[in-house]
């Protein structure tokens, strides 16, 4: 297991519950500077309840879902509880508790997940999630997708947060489905030189 995703959840569990960044608006509401497919059914602030991102900034599913490991939430919670007892973990007491606390395969948990640290096999569940709302047509039509689905197609598009080398290998893992929720735009801009060309034409 990668020490960094070790120390990812080492670090969840230990600022879980401090405040993340918001921007106050004239009114005195607090708005949250990023946002999660966490942060989606968040009562938007107001007059009467104007810290509601705020507070959701500081729960333990935010924190997880902003450091990109929202699959493991729940190993989190578990190192939490254990160090509210007075444990104190070991790297590999960490490790154990990644392996054996898990949320189950959703693509809606994986919206906000590095794609790194996803398994070939979640990778695979997220894809199928977003290739389920393709109409006959092959359109993606992201208006009655689930919200944090059309997240992850918003971030295959845009590539803000999907690298050439994760688009490679979402492709690599299942060109049919790839070739479906990838847009075309974003394959040209990503791939050009010489040495993609069979990748290409695998999408073909």
């Amino acid at each position: 297991m990668k020490k960094e995703l070790i120390e990812l959840v080492k670090f969840a569990s230990e600022y879980a519950g401090s405040y993340c960044e918001t921007k106050r608006d004239n009114a005195g509401r607090l708005y949250l500077t990023e946002r999660y497919s966490c942060c989606v059914f968040i009562r938007e602030p107001s007059r009467n309840f104007p810290y509601s991102e705020s507070k959701h900034s500081t729960t333990v599913t935010h924190h997880c879902r902003m450091l990109g490991i929202g699959h493991l939430e729940p190993a989190v919670r578990t190192i939490i509880k254990r160090k509210k007892r007075g444990e104190s973990l070991s790297s590999e007491e960490i490790e154990a508790a990644i392996k054996k606390h898990k949320k189950k395969n959703d693509p809606e948990i994986l919206a906000d997940v590095n794609f790194k640290y996803l398994a070939d096999e979640d990778l695979k569940v997220m894809l199928k999630g977003v290739s389920d709302f393709l109409p006959a047509n092959g359109i993606l039509n992201t208006e009655y997708m689930h919200p944090q689905l059309t997240e992850i197609y918003n971030r295959l598009g845009s590539g803000k947060k999907t690298s050439k080398k994760q688009l490679t290998r979402l492709i690599q893992l299942d060109p049919k489905i790839a070739k479906q929720i990838i847009p075309v735009s974003r394959i040209q801009r990503s791939f050009k030189n010489e040495s993609d060309k069979q990748l290409i034409e695998s999408l073909i």
